[in-house]
């Protein structure tokens, strides 16, 4: 029986160190986006989230040059109805913050899209997840947006138990949430004429 091997010797200047760079394309179902906004917001709230660009192996883009179509649109969109602009900037190289600031409570869409190719070539694609559901919630309670109604506003018999109602809305009128919590209301009766 014959037993044969290979030896591995090293080369001189053995060994060499080598960088291996991301590929040079970025792949919008390897980019990722993150942070706070997407799990909520409040109305007028600064909402901020990061994308990080990734070639098709997962790797962290190193370039600052990235273009992104990035916009929020309100779910039920009324017409007329004003969207809060999207602005960003280059957070670091390979990643991008961006924010929003939206007034009017709902659920949004938030749409991310990545730019494949040079213009005019180009073509934008949908990064991984997007659309993105994104909730905006009423901020707090504002007395001056708030307001009561019900039939026993104007009169009412003494002795006699009567029930009115509260909207209670934020500073951009959006009406607040039955799960708001830590809001008490005052109410004071006045009776002219017998100086109570």
């Amino acid at each position: 029986m014959e037993v044969s091997f290979s030896a591995i010797i090293p080369i001189k200047s053995s060994p060499v160190s080598c960088i291996c760079y991301p590929a040079s394309f970025p792949d919008p179902t390897t980019t990722i986006v993150s942070g706070a906004a997407l799990r909520g917001s409040y109305a007028n709230a600064v909402a901020t989230f990061l994308i990080e660009v990734r070639d098709m192996f997962g790797n962290r883009m190193s370039t600052s040059d990235q273009t992104f179509n990035t916009y929020l649109v309100l779910q039920n969109f009324i017409p007329g109805q004003t969207l809060p602009p999207l602005s960003g900037k280059n957070y670091s190289p390979g990643v991008y913050s961006s924010f929003f600031q939206a007034t009017a409570s709902g659920s949004y869409f938030l749409e991310i899209s990545l730019e494949l190719g040079t213009f005019p070539n180009s073509e934008f694609l949908s990064i991984l997840n997007s659309p993105f559901n994104i909730s905006v919630f009423a901020n707090a309670a504002s007395s001056s947006q708030s307001y009561s109604f019900g039939n026993f506003l104007t009169s009412a018999t003494a002795g006699f138990k009567k029930s009115f109602f509260v909207s209670l809305r934020d500073s951009f009128g959006n009406e607040c949430s039955e799960a708001d919590e830590g809001i008490t209301l005052s109410v004071a009766f006045v009776c002219p004429q017998f100086g109570v």
